[in-house]
């Protein structure tokens, strides 16, 4: 019974103390702040990206800043590219003859390709038609193999090590662009790694397996910062902003907040009571 009581204490339920955590993506934005929070916390978190510079930077960085508060855990960098199963066989391999188990996958690689060409004006119809139109297959495919196919084989290739952890998790990282007036590619990326986040929870549930999707809003990072967004065309990414055009087949005027931190664009939401001046764009699943 002691142990029972015991196990209801916050620092119980809550606690990621010696876990085993992979991030990729891990070496910048959202997967660093992420890998930093595991970290502090006790974790041993596995960062992956395709540049190893960034992810050692980012993990002696890391590292120096857990010890110099008193943490445990720690940042290793693995080298490691999602756009294809061959290469994410490759990451998997190295890190399996390290671990055999896995507790938290977080999905976080990803890709935001621009627009060839700007609107200068949203509310002209042969203006947006023709930004919409310089879209190519490479474009989608790009960001298909990386968003979409990229957390499919990599939440399938480590699914043994999953499996042996008694609280495995898998958290896919998604985008605000899902529901909003972006990319139209990015719009369709969005909306299919939520899609597929759902297929993937109800296939590995029974198997003890929890897999979550959380769709970052924008905040200041340099993915963000090479995007032209339409409502931020123009616009730094860390002030308010108005957005006068047709949203949900209303003429509406939006107020749209941008966070300057992830914790920030974590705690955004919409809010359906607010008047349309009001609306703060950020959502969350």
């Amino acid at each position: 019974m002691t142990e029972s009581i015991e196990s209801l204490k916050l620092s119980s339920l809550f606690s990621v103390e010696g876990k085993i955590v992979l991030v990729t993506g891990g070496g910048t934005g959202i997967g660093r702040m992420i890998a930093t929070t595991f970290a502090i916390n006790g974790s041993k978190v596995y960062i992956t990206g395709r540049r190893f510079d960034v992810l050692d930077a980012t993990a002696k960085e890391i590292n120096a800043q857990v010890k110099e508060h008193g943490g445990n855990g720690e940042v290793i960098p693995i080298q490691g590219d999602v756009s294809s199963k061959a290469k994410v066989k490759e990451f998997h391999e190295r890190i399996a003859s390290r671990e055999e188990k896995l507790d938290v996958l977080i999905n976080c690689a990803g890709v935001l390709i621009p627009f060839r060409s700007k609107a200068t004006d949203h509310n002209d119809v042969q203006d947006v038609q023709q930004m919409l139109g310089n879209v190519e297959d490479e474009d989608i495919a790009i960001q298909s193999s990386i968003n979409v196919a990229g957390p499919y084989f990599v939440t399938t290739a480590f699914a043994p090590m999953l499996l042996k952890s008694d609280n495995a998790s898998v958290i896919n990282i998604a985008s605000i662009g899902a529901f909003a007036l972006q990319n139209a590619a990015l719009t369709l990326m969005g909306y299919t790694a939520i899609t597929l986040s759902s297929q993937l929870a109800s296939r590995l549930i029974p198997y003890g397996i929890r897999v979550n999707c959380s769709d970052a809003a924008a905040f200041h990072r340099k993915i963000n910062a090479l995007i032209p967004l339409p409502f931020l065309t123009d616009y730094p990414m860390t002030r308010p902003i108005k957005l006068s055009g047709n949203m949900l087949s209303t003429s509406i005027k939006v107020e749209v907040a941008i966070p300057r931190t992830m914790r920030d664009s974590w705690n955004l939401l919409w809010n359906p009571l607010a008047p349309a001046e009001e609306l703060v764009l950020g959502y969350n699943v």
